[in-house]
């Protein structure tokens, strides 16, 4: 399953490739390589913009993960109303600063999941997170599945603040 968003050499050179691709943004928003099949949407709004846009046709995925117990809510696990989460590989377009500075704005704690990206944009988010006075904010890196999901599950909010530029969808999803 591919994220058509991205570039997928594999398929556009070898059309022989398997595959199935995901739509995740908004069609009309998002400019990018039209996949000629195989695709599915999250939504009937997304197949639907994906069908008045293109004319193809894109079937409703009804399940992006493999096991959704994994994913489901948990009430016997305590959210913790001052901690809010932050997740995506670490690079200005997705956010982790203003999410950071937000968190010291509202005096909140954050955690920052996410592989590093940008090595500098990472550093200076580093520093924020060690030398700053108020700062409740830790920046994990890249965790395992399970330390996500404890993370998710106890967070009282996500905040993805991000700042693609226009066209390119993402903060429009």
């Amino acid at each position: 399953v591919l994220d058509f968003t991205h570039n997928h050499l594999a398929t556009r050179t070898r059309g022989d490739v398997p595959h199935i691709s995901a739509i995740w943004h908004d069609p009309y928003i998002m400019e990018t390589n039209t996949p000629a099949q195989n695709v599915v949407a999250l939504s009937w709004w997304q197949a639907e913009r994906f069908t008045d846009k293109t004319g193809q046709t894109a079937r409703l995925l009804d399940s992006i993960c493999a096991d959704p117990e994994v994913y489901r809510f948990d009430p016997s696990v305590p959210i913790d109303n001052g901690r809010y989460i932050a997740i995506g590989i670490v690079d200005p377009r997705k956010g982790h600063l203003t999410a950071a500075e937000l968190a010291l704005e509202m005096g909140v704690g954050l955690d920052i999941v996410g592989p590093p990206h940008d090595k500098d944009y990472t550093w200076y988010l580093e520093e924020i997170c060690r030398n700053h006075p108020n700062s409740d904010i830790v920046f994990h890196g890249e965790v395992d599945l399970e330390t996500k999901l404890a993370l998710l599950r106890r967070a009282k909010a996500l905040l993805y603040p991000v700042g693609f530029p226009e066209g390119y969808g993402e903060a429009h999803s």
